[in-house]
């Protein structure tokens, strides 16, 4: 092997621009607009606007992007995609990636996709394309989970909608800018 060579391992692959996931322990949150708690297992719904209420409500279950809730940015391959099963109104799908290492701009990654049964609670089957990805991808599997339960929760306590991203970064800028107190 040369010196400029990348060592990737079977099913991996080289993501440009890339990030390192978030250090530490974090959560998702909801990346997208247009986004309501509707009813059913699956609690995200897209939103169409409704004249005779002159408001929007829940047009029906949608995939929604989600991101980690750490900071606001473009987070390319932390990215997660989730929507409703087409078979099953109490399981959804997750594709995301895993990030098994930086790698110059970018990072060597591994695709990977994961079954989710709402009703129970639980990941039901994690697809992954390297061997060496799979608790990762189990992990992020389990996070991907606990958010979508804690958004049932949330909806079961009256909440109308999930919390966005931007939602998020405002009301940190809020509090970045409140005034300092000078001594």
């Amino acid at each position: 092997m040369s010196a400029t060579s990348i060592d990737i391992p079977q099913g991996a692959e080289f993501g440009m621009y890339s990030p390192a996931p978030p250090a530490g322990d974090f959560g998702y949150v909801v990346d997208d607009t247009a986004v309501l708690y509707g009813k059913g297992f699956y609690p995200f719904h897209r939103t169409a606007w409704n004249d005779a209420l002159a408001t929007y409500v829940p047009a029906g279950p949608a995939p929604v992007r989600l991101a980690p809730d750490t900071e606001f940015r473009a987070w390319n391959t932390e990215y997660v995609m989730l929507w409703p099963s087409q078979r099953d109104a109490a399981h959804a799908q997750a594709t995301f990636h895993v990030c098994l290492r930086p790698q110059g701009m970018g990072a060597i990654i591994a695709r990977a996709t994961a079954e989710i049964d709402v009703r129970n609670g639980r990941v039901e089957r994690v697809t992954v394309n390297c061997d060496e990805a799979r608790e990762g991808a189990e992990a992020k599997a389990q996070k991907i989970l606990a958010y979508v339960l804690a958004c049932r929760a949330d909806r079961r306590r009256g909440g109308k909608a999930p919390v966005t991203a931007a939602q998020l970064e405002d009301s940190r800028q809020i509090v970045r800018a409140e005034p300092q107190a000078s001594a």
